[in-house]
């Protein structure tokens, strides 16, 4: 997979996610347009949902081109601590994961 790329959709994904926001609450949908570098036209699409002390998230974005890539969250806190992962999967189907543990002092 082209690094490139993946650091356009994840730069995309970011802003996308920063402009039409990850909202804590049960069962929100949200989509939109998101325009890129160049002036390019994306089109994204995700929903997040919570429940229980647990959320989840997913998004996928559409380029131009018509490939399209998705990400997805998960957070779970208790007792001053929250455990989050993620995966960001690109427009050939590879992934990049990631997971952390937050905790408050």
């Amino acid at each position: 997979m082209n690094l490139r790329i993946v650091s356009k959709f994840a730069t995309v994904l970011l802003f996308s996610g920063i402009l039409l926001g990850d909202a804590a609450a049960a069962g929100i949908q949200r989509s939109g347009n998101v325009t890129g570098p160049g002036g390019r036209q994306y089109v994204t699409q995700g929903n997040t949902s919570c429940a229980g002390g647990a959320c989840t998230s997913q998004q996928s974005i559409t380029g131009p081109n018509g490939k399209s890539a998705t990400r997805a969250r998960a957070a779970q806190c208790a007792g001053g601590q929250c455990t989050t992962s993620g995966t960001l999967t690109g427009p050939r189907g590879r992934a990049l994961q990631r997971s952390g543990t937050i905790t408050r002092n």
